[in-house]
Formats: C-alpha cells, structure tokens, sequence
C-alpha cells in the first residue's frame, strides 16, 4: 500500500502487506509487510513490522513493532511499546518503551527515559538515558556525548571515546571501563 504525496492514510484495520508513505498515514490496527516514511505518519495502538524512517517524523503511542531505522534529518518518537533493534541517525525519542539493541550513530541524537528497558546501547552520538530507563546490557559510549540522568545499567558502562556526564539525579551501573 503506497500513500502518495498530499494524500491521507486512516487505518483501522490491517495491511496484509508493506506500507509506504509519502503522504499523511494515521494508523490504528496492523501492517504485517515493512513500512517505510517519508513524510507524516502516526499510530495509536497499533501493530507494525519493521520501520524504516528515511526522512519526516513518526509518532507512536502504545505501538509495537520489528527494527526501526531512523535516518538523519528524521523524527521518531514513541510513548509505550516495544520494539526490535534500533538505528538511530536523525532524532529518536523513546518514552516508557522498550527496545532490543540500540546504535546512535554520530549524526544521532537518541533519548530514552521513563520505565522503558533497552537491551543495550551503543552510542556515537548525543544520547540521554533519562530517569527510570533501564539497559539490561551494555551501554558502550564511543564518541560524542552520553547523559546519564537517573536511570540503571544493570551491567556495564564501557567509556572508549568521547564524553559521558551523570547528573546530579545519579545513575546506577554495573561496573564502569574505558
């Protein structure tokens, strides 16, 4: 299903295959197939493969779905739900929401707060780990910055490059290298 340009997507029920939008999509039931976003798309409840952000925003609340993929100069956003891996180059905020794998590439800038638990982190870029996040994993900081502001890793913190500040909220880790 391809929403073109100018054009309007609501959906209540399913898509047997993939989505793409160029356009306005609205959705409140099930893609099965990968969705891909160019433009505006928004999910209430909703059940989604994999996402692929290649540019505009996507907002989610209470949304599942496969890996998502944002890439730079795009938005993700969601409150509730759970996910596959994530790639992050553009700006993707995850709130009370889970995740398996995290990369934040140089060009990203990732967030992740509430009582959302992420697998692990690798970041390269500018993320926050906000208060009552947990990474079950690792959270290794290679370059860039990492904020850590109230929340847990509940194995370690790997430091081989760039910088890493805790607020005066504290954060809990495992153990610390680098």
């Amino acid at each position: 299903t391809t929403v073109d340009e100018g054009a309007t997507l609501t959906l209540s029920g399913s898509v047997a295959g993939g989505l793409v939008n160029n356009g306005i999509a609205n959705i409140g039931g099930t893609v099965a197939g990968a969705t891909t976003n160019t433009a505006d798309l928004s999910a209430l409840n909703a059940t989604l493969h994999n996402i692929t952000n290649t540019s505009g925003t996507v907002v989610l609340n209470n949304t599942s779905a496969g890996a998502v993929t944002n890439a730079a100069d795009a938005t993700f956003k969601a409150t509730f739900g759970n996910f596959g891996d994530v790639q992050n180059s553009g700006t993707l905020t995850l709130i009370s929401a889970n995740a398996g794998n995290v990369t934040n590439t140089a060009e990203g800038n990732f967030t992740a707060t509430g009582s959302g638990t992420l697998s692990s982190v690798n970041n390269a870029g500018t993320a926050t780990l906000g208060e009552n996040n947990v990474v079950n994993g690792d959270v290794t900081n290679t370059a860039g910055s990492l904020t850590l502001d109230k929340n847990t890793i509940t194995r370690n913190l790997i430091a081989t490059g760039g910088s890493f500040t805790v607020t005066s909220n504290g954060s809990e880790a495992g153990s610390l290298s680098g």
